[in-house]
């Protein structure tokens, strides 16, 4: 008798440039394939193996992933118990205007340690599959982009602008929790 879960994969809805994914294989899992947006994974239990760039690669659970938009890959389980993940497919303009209208940075690392990643993905799918309120999109992709930012192989710093101006975005932040809980009751947007 098997102890392996069936496959599953859960989406939902895309908002704003962002969709969540949360799924489970035993074995084979996707076919090569190729995305328009990144996506951002955090492996949670086994072995996730892939091609991607030529190379066979490997996330283990509680490592980060990071696909590039437009770049070939499949999926199939390193581990005979299988793997299960949860995934952010992000669009890449998004990444670009989160960091001030650059260009959207490259990771050369695949899969790697990176704790500062695994918490916006743990906090993104806090209560997943409910849809994320506007505001919660907006933090994760803006957290999202600082931290493939951070990993970029470019050594370009975040714009002066993204950086100057945190001790106003601190008191905007007080601002904005404050009108939150007043309005409580109602759903917020940030346009």
């Amino acid at each position: 008798m098997s102890t392996i879960a069936p496959d599953q994969i859960r989406f939902d809805e895309p908002h704003a440039g962002l969709q969540r994914l949360a799924a489970r294989f035993g074995g084979h899992a996707y076919d090569l394939h190729r995305h328009e947006t990144y996506g951002i994974g955090l492996t949670l239990r086994g072995v996730q193996a892939f091609h991607y760039r030529g190379a066979r690669t490997a996330s283990r659970a509680g490592q980060v992933i990071v696909l590039h938009p437009d770049e070939a890959h499949d999926g199939h389980a390193g581990v005979a118990d299988g793997f299960a993940y949860r995934m952010l497919y992000i669009d890449p303009a998004a990444i670009s205007a989160a960091l001030g209208d650059v260009p959207p940075p490259f990771v050369p690392d695949a899969v790697a340690a990176d704790p500062a990643l695994a918490a916006v993905l743990h906090e993104a799918f806090a209560d997943f599959p409910r849809s994320l309120e506007p505001l919660a999109v907006d933090a994760v992709v803006g957290r999202l982009a600082e931290g493939l930012a951070a990993r970029a192989d470019s050594g370009r710093p975040l714009p002066r602008e993204a950086t100057a101006n945190r001790a106003v975005a601190f008191r905007a932040v007080g601002r904005v929790r404050d009108l939150l809980a007043a309005e409580a009751p109602r759903t917020i947007a940030s346009e």
